[in-house]
């Protein structure tokens, strides 16, 4: 698996939906691999959304993305 650079580094986190960071978990379930996929908001450290599945198809990872930008607080003048 490709790791990429934190891109980030040294940046000053003052607000929420400032920066939002992607991880994948490799969880092992006994009999195969589980794969948790989140997108957390970096400044709270709020998970704004996840997928749980059996593979690592993009699919996946778009409705991680959906949920998060669902979760979005509007109110927030950026």
């Amino acid at each position: 698996m490709r790791k990429y650079p934190y891109r980030v580094r040294g940046v000053a986190l003052i607000r929420p939906e400032q920066v939002w960071v992607a991880d994948i978990t490799y969880l092992n379930t006994g009999n195969s691999n589980g794969y948790l996929q989140l997108i957390t908001d970096a400044y709270p450290k709020q998970i704004m959304g996840y997928e749980l599945c059996n593979n690592l198809e993009a699919t996946y990872t778009i409705k991680a993305l959906q949920m998060a930008l669902k979760k979005r607080n509007t109110k927030i003048n950026h």
